[in-house]
């Protein structure tokens, strides 16, 4: 074996050792997860530097747990909730990497990032006109994140595979939301967020979201992404799978979120949508929907 092909072989391995024996020594000098965090953010960092639309992907499946607080990780001089942060850093790499490389396929100019800066602006100047604008730093800041990756999926996105990869990612931030609100509603741990039901005190999931709302908004968005991609059959049969799947886990935990204007607005908005593309059958799903949400609801969410 020639001695590239022996380090090509060997240089995995010795990494691996080499972080491992170098854990100990970060554990007792700085914290346990100092490096793990490092190593976690640099992998996210070469995943998305090698392919761009993995960065996106990535991106969005994390986006459900950007409130996550993981408390020891401030006795080392570092954010509570690091996930923010980092999401926000990958959104803005990926929108200056998107524009730095060049455009094989030029598109005709839209007014797209024209319609984005206006909206920007608009709630800009709304939270610098509202009593504490400090407290609207955080919903600003992923409302720029949002447009950031907008952008960049527009920018790099230009073949089937990738737009594939981007919705996989959703779909995937989807069924890792909704997997947790099941698992909260099993365990009996969303006990931060309730309300009284006939005597009894009925606990909301939330997942990694500070609030039940905000966790039901989140789900409420991705649920018609997943149900256009399962019965969409020009979907690869993976990404359809992943769709059902994501489907079966982010509707339960919605219900259980107990939050009634996400689950309005789904209803209404999925209703809007019919309205436009399928005029016929708006009474149809209408009455489907009515008898759904008879049969399935929990009792206690008229009490909520």
């Amino acid at each position: 074996m020639a001695l590239g092909e022996r380090w090509q072989t060997l240089w995995p391995l010795g990494v691996a050792l080499a972080l491992a024996g170098a854990w100990p020594f970060t554990a007792q000098a700085v914290h346990p997860l100092a490096l793990p965090v490092g190593i976690g953010v640099l992998g996210l960092a070469a995943l998305a530097l090698r392919r761009l639309e993995l960065g996106i992907a990535a991106t969005l499946a994390l986006v459900p747990f950007s409130d996550a607080s993981i408390g020891p990780l401030a006795d080392i001089g570092l954010p509570s909730s690091p996930v923010e942060p980092l999401l926000m850093g990958l959104a803005g790499g990926l929108l200056v990497a998107a524009y730095l490389l060049p455009d094989p396929t030029p598109r005709r100019r839209d007014g797209l990032p024209l319609a984005l800066l206006a909206v920007l602006t608009i709630a800009v100047l709304s939270a610098l006109a509202g009593l504490e604008p400090r407290s609207s730093l955080g919903e600003l800041a992923r409302l720029f994140q949002a447009a950031a990756l907008l952008l960049a999926t527009r920018r790099i996105c230009r073949e089937r595979e990738q737009v594939a990869l981007v919705i996989g990612g959703a779909l995937l931030g989807l069924l890792l939301a909704g997997g947790q609100g099941l698992a909260q509603a099993a365990t009996g741990s969303s006990e931060l967020y309730g309300f009284d039901a006939g005597g009894e005190i009925v606990a909301r999931v939330q997942g990694s979201f500070f609030h039940p709302n905000e966790f039901g908004i989140y789900v409420a968005i991705l649920l018609p992404l997943a149900a256009s991609v399962l019965l969409a059959p020009a979907m690869t049969p993976r990404l359809r799978i992943l769709a059902g799947i994501a489907l079966a886990v982010g509707a339960p935990a919605l219900v259980l979120s107990y939050s009634r204007g996400a689950m309005l607005g789904l209803v209404l908005g999925g209703l809007a949508w019919l309205a436009v593309t399928r005029p016929r059958r708006v009474l149809p799903v209408a009455a489907v929907a009515v008898l759904l949400a008879l049969a399935v609801a929990p009792s206690a969410l008229p009490s909520r």
